[in-house]
């Protein structure tokens, strides 16, 4: 190359000459070849105004809001449970009660002492006179009198009082059990003469409905389907095969009701004869039914063979006479049977509230034979001692001190007024916000300890917990919109505000995640807690702004650009951009509303069509404006 560049360099004009010619000749022919090439065309697409938003997006769970177990806060048994698992419930809402009879005791102390120290500093703040003395006296008399009242055994009167109310509420029990049984054998009673009737029942429906008694060839349907023409015979047909099907249900019916009848006796325990009973009041019932179906039919024959003017079979109205006689029968059965049924149900709700009444007469009795506990005989001790302190002060006059110590010991003493009142409040469970009762974990009678679960509440507003890497939730802050998609429920997205989002990530092989919760604008009854949600969280908006589509620009080290079409010419013009969307940009300087920016070029000389971006392509066309196809000229 050196010995080229030297020779060319000593023979200049030689050199030049040459270099001329082949211009020359490149003229001649490699022009006429150019102009044979096929034009340049472009894709384009205006500038326009819209909105361009930037997403991230995450996938998670849908959680309630607040799932709250209600625990017990304190031993005690439980006396009444107030709601059911699927119940809502509003705040406040009672959800169930435990026993209080000793947080009461608690608070009545509590008070009794507290008045105590108040009437003690205000005779210590009174000047000392024979009546604050005579006061003082009379106030120990009755604190050591009250001490004697709770040592001493109780009263006899109340005592056989007590008993006697326990006795009589064990009689009532036996009664109510007794009562029982008798209503049991009155059912039973009632069952069997029934089923002594139901069977010539049956055979009469039977024979009315499919026998010969109107002729000993035809049979009955036969006769009463030979007796009617015209728009009369569909009603019959249809009165008929009502007919037949309440008699088969009454035979299937009466079929199960006897076989369990067969199985039983008098001697079957209750569960038994009971459900004999709802069998049999079912078979009756479905007799009657029978009966009043066969009745139409033949009643509508008797009228329309009465309206056509035509002579009545013989033997229609006496098979309507036995049908008359026979649902008679049945409802007095049936009226039988129901009466029995009732009395056997009230039977146990007369037993149960006698046991109830047996159960707190019982506890009325015991407290009466306890007598006074032992911390009962230690607050009027502790009292005694005090009121004689009082009478010292009286006798002695007042420390200052002396006073500033009651204020104390009343102060000392309202505190622990406010905690007993507070620890009985305990004692009744009420729901702390609107929801539902997920679960009901104790029953009225249970004794349950502190901090067991008695019921587990949940609010019915849910949100969404997504989890994201640290680059998508590095663009997320709270309160920005989102929109929440459900795999179990393809026809629904609500939108939502992104509530919290995870100030520290959780490492997982490696790789850091971090939680978002999104609150719901809307609630819908159909998301429930636990479904898979996905969330597209708007991390930037821009709205009534230039916009372009994707493909349109270039990026490089001097910022980004794009190319105008001018004269279908492109030129290069540098842009300024805001938020990027996934099919557009916003433009905010460097192009104007309206210019048509390139978005591809066709090149049919070459084997490849460029784009002018990476996200080029008629794929990257759907967030812009219209596209257009520019011819360029020939090259």
């Amino acid at each position: 190359m050196k010995r080229i560049y030297h020779a060319v360099k000593r023979r200049k004009k030689t050199s030049a000459a040459a270099l001329i010619a082949v211009a020359a000749i490149a003229a001649f022919t490699v022009g006429p070849l150019a102009k044979t090439k096929a034009a340049v065309r472009y894709v384009t697409a205006p500038v326009e105004r819209g909105t361009v938003t930037q997403n991230v997006t995450g996938t998670g769970q849908v959680e309630a809001t607040q799932l709250l177990a209600m625990k017990a806060k304190g031993s005690a048994t439980v006396l009444d449970v107030a709601v059911t698992k699927g119940q809502h419930v509003k705040i406040g809402d009672v959800l169930a009660q435990l026993d209080t009879r000793d947080a009461s005791k608690a608070v009545r102390d509590a008070r009794v002492s507290l008045e105590s120290a108040q009437v003690a500093l205000a005779k210590l703040r009174k000047p000392s006179d024979q009546t604050a003395l005579l006061q003082a006296q009379n106030a120990l008399i009755d604190s050591k009198r009250k001490l004697e009242d709770l040592t001493a055994p109780p009263d006899a009167a109340a005592l056989l009082s007590a008993e006697n109310s326990v006795a009589q509420a064990t009689q009532a029990v036996q009664k109510a059990e007794d009562d029982q049984v008798s209503a049991k054998d009155s059912a039973y009673n009632a069952i069997a003469d029934t089923h002594l009737d139901l069977l010539n029942t049956i055979a009469s429906l039977e024979s009315i409905l499919n026998g010969h008694d109107l002729d000993p060839v035809q049979g009955n349907i036969t006769v009463l389907e030979n007796s009617i023409f015209g728009v009369d015979r569909d009603t019959l047909l249809t009165l008929t095969l009502a007919a037949q099907n309440d008699y088969y249900a009454a035979r299937n019916a009466y079929d199960l009701a006897f076989d369990d009848y067969s199985t039983t006796s008098r001697y079957s325990d209750l569960d038994t004869v009971r459900r004999l009973e709802d069998e049999t009041v079912d078979a009756v019932k479905k007799v009657s039914e029978s009966a009043k179906s066969e009745n139409t039919l033949f009643r509508f024959v008797d009228d329309a063979m009465v309206r056509a003017a035509r002579t009545v079979p013989t033997g229609v109205k006496t098979q309507e006479t036995k049908l008359a006689d026979l649902t008679s029968k049945t409802d007095s059965r049936l009226s039988s049977l129901l009466s029995s049924q009732s009395s056997l149900k009230n039977s146990f709700v007369a037993i149960d509230s006698a046991n109830r009444t047996l159960a707190e007469r019982t506890l009325a009795l015991q407290d009466l034979k306890a007598g006074a506990t032992q911390d009962d005989i230690d607050a009027a001790k502790r009292d005694i001692a005090m009121k004689e302190q009082s009478l010292a002060n009286v006798d002695t006059g007042v420390d200052p001190l002396d006073i500033r110590a009651q204020e104390i010991a009343v102060e000392t003493r309202q505190y622990a007024l406010q905690d007993a009142e507070e620890k009985l409040g305990d004692y009744t469970i009420v729901a702390p916000f609107d929801g539902v009762v997920t679960d009901v974990a104790a029953k009225r009678g249970d004794d349950v300890a502190a901090g067991s679960t008695v019921v587990t509440v949940m609010t019915e507003k849910k949100l969404a917990r997504i989890t994201m890497n640290e680059t998508d939730v590095a663009k997320v802050k709270e309160g920005e919109k989102a929109v929440l998609t459900f795999d179990a429920i393809s026809d629904l997205s609500v939108t939502g505000e992104v509530a919290t989002v995870d100030v520290v990530g959780t490492v997982s092989q490696g790789v850091v995640s971090y939680g978002v919760e999104i609150g719901f604008d809307v609630q819908d009854e159909r998301v429930k807690p636990g479904m898979t949600v996905t969330a597209s969280i708007i991390t930037a908006l821009a709205q009534d702004v230039l916009t372009v589509q994707n493909a349109a620009l270039k990026s490089g080290a001097n910022g980004s650009t794009v190319q105008v079409l001018e004269a279908g010419v492109p030129k290069t013009v540098p842009v300024t951009t805001g938020v990027a969307g996934e099919t557009a940009t916003e433009i905010v300087e460097g192009l104007s509303e309206g210019q048509e920016v390139v978005t591809q070029t066709i090149d049919p000389n070459v084997s490849k069509t460029t784009a002018t971006s990476a996200a080029g392509g008629f794929g990257a066309l759907g967030g812009g404006g219209a596209m257009r196809i520019t011819g360029g000229g020939g090259r």
